[in-house]
């Protein structure tokens, strides 16, 4: 954690930063310190789409956030929304089929891996993911 929280420490408006700080504490078992994390990546994200709401990277990266803290329904909606505003953009499909297979949609997540896999057939994640879900 040393590392993120020195990158924090230099920008605490690194979204980002927030998002993974969060996910290695839940990995280590730290609740509440991974939510709190969470919520303020959530929350810089927010600001940020404010400002700017044709962000797609903004909304896909509060979704990963949403998803990271279980809320699969803000997470689609956030995926929605930066698959509108870059459709051609396959991780962002890739994202949205995790947020749904975690969400218990796996047709819908097959779906979305699928897709990601047309428009990029080098993304091995989406490939991996589809395969992960196929298995369920």
């Amino acid at each position: 954690l040393w590392e993120l929280n020195n990158a924090i420490k230099r920008d605490p408006n690194l979204a980002h930063a927030y998002t993974v700080r969060g996910e290695v504490q839940q990995r280590r078992g730290e609740k509440q310190s991974a939510e709190a994390d969470l919520r303020k990546a959530i929350e810089l994200y927010t600001r940020a789409i404010e400002k700017n709401q044709t962000d797609a990277y903004a909304y896909a990266n509060r979704g990963l956030t949403y998803t990271r803290a279980g809320n699969y329904e803000k997470a689609l909606a956030d995926f929605d929304t930066a698959i509108k505003l870059q459709p051609q953009l396959d991780t962002n499909y890739n994202d949205r089929g995790n947020a749904k297979l975690l969400s218990g949609d796996t047709k819908g997540a097959i779906d979305d891996f699928t897709k990601a896999c047309e428009l990029n057939p080098q993304n091995l994640y989406a490939y991996r993911d589809r395969a992960f879900a196929r298995d369920k």
